[in-house]
C-alpha cells in the first residue's frame, strides 16, 4: 500500500502542471485544450494553431487567432496515425520557417497532439524517437501515446532513420514502451501497483477529458 500512495502522491504532482503549455523548442508548444486562453497565447507569441481532435473541430479561439490549422484524428488505436503525419509536421515546419511559433493541442494534450510532435522531432531535428520521447517528457510529464499511435510511431521512424529506438511488448498490464528507463527501476522496486495505477489512471483520464469536451461542444 505504501507504494501505491507514493504513487498517488507523484501523479497529483504531476497533475499541477496537466493545464500548462509546454514549450518543446522556440516555435514548437504542446498543450490540451483547457490550457488555451487569450493570456497563454499571448505570452508564448503563439501563431499559428494545429488542432489535431476530431471532436474540437469547431472550437473557438481567443480572438486573434486566425491561422488554424484542423485535423480530424481520433484518439483510437485503430486510427491510422500515418495518414496524418505528413501533412501535420509539414504545417508545423512552415511555421518555423517563416519565424512563427505553432501550438499543438488535442483534447488533453496527452496522444494525438504528442504523437505528432514526437514525429516532427524525429523527422525534421534527426532525434531518435526515444530521443524525442525523452525531451517531450521532460517538458510535459502527461504524454500517453495510444497503442496504436506507438505502433505508427516505429513505423515512421523506421522509414525516416533506418531503425527503431522504441519498442511496443507485452506486459503484465497489457503492454508497455521501453522508452523511459527509470521506469523499469519503479516496477522492480514497487510492483505490479505502479503499472496498475497508470495503466488504469491514465487512461481514464484521456477518457474523461474525451467526454467533458465532446458534451460540451455537441
Amino acid at each position: 500500500m505504501d507504494s501505491l500512495r507514493h504513487h498517488i502522491k507523484v501523479e497529483k504532482e504531476k497533475m499541477k502542471g496537466f493545464n500548462s503549455v509546454a514549450q518543446l523548442r522556440e516555435y514548437l508548444f504542446l498543450s490540451g485544450v483547457a490550457s488555451i486562453n487569450e493570456h497563454r497565447l499571448k505570452k508564448y507569441g503563439i501563431t499559428h494553431v494545429l488542432n489535431t481532435a476530431t471532436e474540437l473541430k469547431d472550437f473557438q479561439y481567443p480572438s486573434g487567432i486566425t491561422n488554424i490549422l484542423r485535423v480530424e484524428m481520433k484518439d483510437s488505436a485503430s486510427e491510422n496515425l500515418l495518414k496524418y503525419i505528413d501533412q501535420c509536421i509539414d504545417y508545423i515546419h512552415m511555421v518555423r520557417n517563416n519565424g512563427g511559433k505553432v501550438l499543438v493541442h488535442c483534447i488533453a494534450g496527452m496522444s494525438r497532439s504528442v504523437s505528432v510532435c514526437l514525429a516532427y522531432l524525429v523527422k525534421y531535428d534527426n532525434m531518435t524517437l526515444k530521443d524525442a520521447y525523452d525531451h517531450v517528457f521532460n517538458e510535459r510529464r502527461f504524454i500517453h501515446p495510444n497503442q496504436g499511435f506507438w505502433k505508427s510511431l516505429i513505423i515512421f521512424e523506421e522509414e525516416k532513420t533506418g531503425k527503431n529506438t522504441v519498442e511496443v511488448r507485452p506486459y503484465i498490464c497489457g503492454w508497455e514502451i521501453n522508452v523511459i528507463e527509470y521506469e523499469t527501476d519503479l516496477r522492480i522496486v514497487n510492483g505490479w501497483l505502479e503499472d496498475l495505477f497508470r495503466f488504469l489512471f491514465t487512461p481514464f483520464l484521456i477518457l474523461v477529458m474525451q467526454i467533458i469536451w465532446t458534451g460540451f461542444y455537441s
